[in-house]
This record gives C-alpha cells, structure tokens and sequence, in this order.
C-alpha cells in the first residue's frame, strides 16, 4: 500500500514535534555560537591601495592608452605583486615564520580595468602582522617596480593600520549562527519526519483508515472502570433513547 503524506498530515507531524524540532535548533545553534568563540581563531584582514600612473607606465604617449592595455598592465603588476620576487623580501623583512606559498594564501590583490588603483589585502591571526605584511608588500613593490620593468609610476596611497578596536573578518559569528539555525531547522524537521515514520503504533482514526484503506463507520469511545460512560457517550445515549 503506497503512504503519502498530505500537507495537512505534514502540518500536524510538525505541530506534535515542534519542540523536538526546537529543541535541535537551539542545540546546533548553541554548539555553534561555541566553536565560533571559543575554538576557532579569529582571523584580522588589513589593506592598502596603490595608484599605477598609466601616463608614465606608456611613456606618456596618452595616445595609446586604452582599456586593453590598462588592464594587462594592471594584471601584470597583480601577478608580481604575489610573485616570489617580493614576498620573499616581505618575509625577511618582517622575518615571518611562514614559507611562501603560507604568506600567498594570506594576500589578496584586487584590481579592475575601470580604475587605476590596485588594492592589497592580508590576513592574519594578528592585525599588527596583516598591516605589517601590506604595507611591506607595497613597499617593496614600489622600489622593485623600477627594476623589473624599468618604470617609475606607483604611488602608495593609503597604508594599513591595525586598530585596537578591529574586529575579526573570521569567523563571522552571525552569519555562522544563521546557518546553524537554518541547518538545525532541517535536522529536526527531517527527524520529526524519520520519528513519525518509524512510528507504526495507531492513534487516531487517519492512522485506522490509512492503515487499512477501508473508512471508520464507528468509534468506541474508552469506559471508565466505574461503570460510568464519559460525558460524551453519555449525551450521545440520551439523545439516541430520546
């Protein structure tokens, strides 16, 4: 005999387990409220801006400029910028403990063709360090800049700052309970469901005629041991003898 399962059904299977479905919510959400603040590490970012000068960059011929050439140009820069060339003189500057390809997972650089500006990101358990790891970055991209490619047109415009007050970018307490309460909300609903499934026992007359697939055509209210009828059948006989 195929089960299916109405919205009506489904309604009342949630309504008699809602607290077994609360319950599991509060019990995801708190655990992760406790991961994020006490056993993850929180992470700090930083960044800084540099401005590519593309007159100098085209030998200030500013009939050439064009939105192809800015943008391979501002990739190039992106791609030295993360290059060994100079996260390697970033970590004996800073004389970091960590290896190169560590010190690359932490960096991010961003740029667009729209803008000149390239943005220069770190992450770190320590904010000082991120700020640290930036500003190096720029620093050392800016004097090698004219080596590699025989040009002088970066400017640093703005400098990372560690802030005592800085909050971490990770892990995002709110985000991480919004998801725990959105997973918590399927695990106890998807265990309401499993629970009801398992459950064979009859309790009602939708269980009698699901089970059976025959309509209910009368119902045995229980007896009490004192010989009394409940209230219910008690009318029921008045009015039936009436």
């Amino acid at each position: 005999m195929e089960e299916t399962l109405d919205l009506r059904s489904l309604f009342n299977i949630l309504r008699q387990r809602v607290v077994l479905i609360l319950a599991v919510i509060l019990l995801v959400t708190g655990l992760t409220a406790v991961i994020s603040l006490y056993l993850l590490t929180p992470i700090y970012e930083n960044s800084s801006q540099i401005l590519v000068n593309q007159e100098e960059a085209i030998g200030g011929n500013l009939a050439i400029v064009n939105v192809e050439r800015d943008r391979q140009l501002l990739n190039t820069y992106s791609v030295i910028i993360s290059s060994p060339v100079i996260l390697e003189q970033v970590i004996e500057n800073l004389n970091l403990d960590t290896s190169l390809k560590e010190l690359n997972k932490k960096i991010t650089i961003t740029s667009t063709s729209e803008s000149q500006v390239i943005g220069i990101s770190a992450r770190d358990e320590n904010p000082e360090t991120a700020a640290k790891i930036v500003n190096t970055i720029a620093t050392v991209f800016e004097k090698d800049i004219q080596e590699v490619m025989k040009i002088d047109n970066i400017t640093i415009l703005s400098t990372a700052t560690a802030k005592e007050d800085q909050l971490p970018v990770s892990p995002n307490l709110w985000i991480n309970l919004a998801i725990a309460s959105a997973a918590g909300l399927l695990l106890g609903v998807g265990l309401a469901l499993l629970l009801d499934y398992l459950d064979t026992s009859v309790k009602s007359q939708r269980d009698v005629k699901r089970l059976l697939n025959v309509p209910v055509i009368a119902v045995i209210s229980p007896i009490e041991q004192s010989g009394k009828l409940p209230e219910k059948a008690k009318l029921a006989l008045e009015e039936k003898e009436a």
